[in-house]
């Protein structure tokens, strides 16, 4: 979830020929740009245009990744504006006051749609990570905080 220039999806049908991958996103302009780039490399990506937080998956998944928009509105002022000028607003920033909103529909997205022994990955809020490990931990066997280069919590590793 959260397709961007594509390079995930991208990288994964590269190292994994023969899986099928699926790519959402909201904005079409990142689509056009990840499906650009999947034309360049010769990658057959399902890259699916709608809202994540109002869709329904058809089908199960072997693995869920996701960087959503993890920043929350309140959060504006702290981020670099170096950052904010390069990366689109929706990508960056949660739309509602709750900058957990992806996480929670992921989590229950999870609960149904990801295979039993299923593996998520997730790029998250540092500011937030007990929070959102909080979401994953009754519905999976494993699930840890694994923290960046800098030493701050920056992703969700889960086993379902």
């Amino acid at each position: 979830m959260g397709t961007g220039s594509g390079i995930i999806p991208l990288v994964l049908k590269k190292h994994f020929p023969q899986a099928r991958v699926s790519s959402i996103d909201f904005s079409e302009k990142a689509l056009e740009t990840a499906k650009r780039n999947a034309e360049f490399h010769r990658l057959d990506v399902n890259f699916i245009h709608a809202d994540y937080l109002n869709f329904q998956p058809e089908e199960v998944f072997d693995v869920i990744i996701s960087n959503p928009p993890y920043i929350g509105i309140d959060e504006e002022h702290e981020i670099e504006n170096s950052v904010k000028g390069f990366e689109p607003m929706m990508a960056l920033f949660s739309p509602t006051s709750d900058a957990l909103i992806f996480y929670r529909k992921i989590a229950e997205d999870a609960k149904k749609y990801l295979q039993d022994n299923g593996l998520l990955f997730l790029e998250i809020n540092q500011k937030l990570g007990p929070e959102t490990l909080e979401l994953y931990l009754p519905h999976f066997s494993e699930a840890e905080l694994i923290k960046d280069l800098s030493e701050n919590d920056r992703f969700v590793f889960g086993r379902k």
